[in-house]
């Protein structure tokens, strides 16, 4: 699930050097940042100064205020799962 949620951040961000598929290029790219401190720094030092392109980014605020909306009103709740009752 969290690879779900990296995917469009890292994408958004530019660094899509950083995005493994599947188990060996999981570990492929776990080696290669854990082996390769140039590339591991180069790696955080873009992240820095591209974190304002997810931060300051408001673009999905209207989204989750409809459904922080829907999912407080009408004695409906929500449970994790979905939303329940009528």
């Amino acid at each position: 699930m969290r690879g779900l949620h990296a995917l469009p951040l890292l994408r958004q961000m530019g660094l899509e050097e950083t995005i493994a598929t599947g188990e060996d290029g999981c570990v492929d790219l776990a080696a290669r940042l854990g082996l390769e401190a140039e590339w591991r720094q180069s790696v955080g030092l873009r992240i820095r100064a591209r974190r304002h392109l997810l931060f300051d980014d408001r673009s999905s605020v209207p989204e989750l205020e409809r459904f922080y909306a829907r999912a407080t009103s009408g004695g409906r709740h929500f449970t994790g799962h979905g939303l329940q009752g009528a």
